[in-house]
């Protein structure tokens, strides 16, 4: 599931392939290799990856009546301790990726407790995928602005490292970031 398209880059920075002297399939290339970059970079920097996944973890269970899981929670297929099947009784706060156990307790034990549950995102939210698209336009728009500005004429896709701008490190800026706060794991930044 891509963070951005070709189509909303290209709507967002007003750059085309000819802007930057490259055929439709380099520049094609070009921009799916900058929104490579750009998911990579929102991955690392929230923490995680907006897709869904299921997962089983085996867990420790410690005597209380909390578990801490990923985040946010889609689903929960079982809550097991000691092979005994009590999802029916958890409280799920799917948010914050946590199951509450106010029956009883999660019983101490070494890998005592099993949860199958799905977590992450069934679709990319609207501020990452703005991220993104801002991300790889201002690349592209720094690009078309410096080979305006330096008189370039076309080159090769495989030529491009000193005349594009293809490093989106110089792009993930602190407004970008604010606006990824909210889905960065591990706690209130």
């Amino acid at each position: 599931m891509s963070y951005t398209t070709e189509a909303l880059v290209v709507l967002d920075s007003h750059v085309t392939a000819q802007d930057l002297n490259f055929t439709a399939e380099d520049f094609t290339t070009l921009v799916n290799s900058l929104i490579s970059q750009a998911e990579d970079l929102i991955n690392a920097y929230c923490r995680r990856v907006f897709s869904s996944q299921e997962v089983t973890e085996k867990l420790n269970g410690t005597g209380g009546h909390k578990l801490f899981l990923k985040n946010p929670i889609i689903s929960v297929t079982h809550v097991k301790i000691d092979d005994v099947d009590v999802t029916a009784d958890c409280i799920i706060r799917e948010d914050v990726g946590i199951i509450e156990y106010w029956e009883s307790v999660f019983s101490k034990g070494h890998w005592n407790i099993e949860v199958v549950y799905t977590y992450g995102y069934e679709s990319v939210p609207v501020a990452v995928k703005n991220a993104a698209t801002r991300m790889v336009s201002r690349a592209l728009q720094h690009s078309k602005a410096k080979l305006q500005g330096a008189g370039f004429e076309s080159e090769k896709l495989g030529d491009y490292s000193g005349k594009i701008d293809a490093d989106l490190k110089n792009f993930f800026t602190e407004e970008i970031k604010e606006s990824l706060k909210p889905y960065k794991m591990g706690g209130i930044v």
